[in-house]
């Protein structure tokens, strides 16, 4: 992701990370951070607060060239409003870049047409940007 990234000077994509019992997610180039999942007794949990912020971020996002994700997980499933726009995004960019669970792939209504390049440890440093 982040050779497409630099190849195509993307500024466009939400990246994500585990911080503690904490996941965050925020969009490319944005200094804003978002708590979308806190870890409970019951496993991760997801925060609305910070999903609604992240959702009325991509809001702003309109027909973007490049569009990455860095992961769309369970997380994600559970915020209706987010994938919405995800979709939307989606739809509107010229080229799109996600990286995806392969048994979350069918998950997703919008992403079921899309070609799927699966990566492993053998090949994730030959794949053609």
């Amino acid at each position: 992701m982040r050779k497409a990234i630099k190849k195509y000077n993307i500024k466009n994509g939400i990246f994500t990370q585990k911080v503690g019992e904490n996941v965050y997610a925020w969009l490319l180039n944005s200094p804003q951070k978002h708590i979308i999942g806190k870890k409970s007794k019951f496993g991760m949990q997801i925060d609305e607060k910070g999903f609604n912020a992240l959702t009325d971020e991509l809001k702003n996002v309109k027909f973007p060239d490049f569009f990455v994700v860095d992961e769309i997980g369970y997380l994600e499933e559970k915020h209706t409003p987010f994938l919405t726009e995800l979709e939307r995004i989606i739809e509107e960019s010229k080229n799109f870049i996600g990286i995806i669970r392969l048994f979350f792939h069918e998950r997703y209504y919008f992403l079921a047409n899309l070609p799927v390049i699966e990566i492993t440890e053998e090949n994730r440093n030959n794949i053609e940007l």
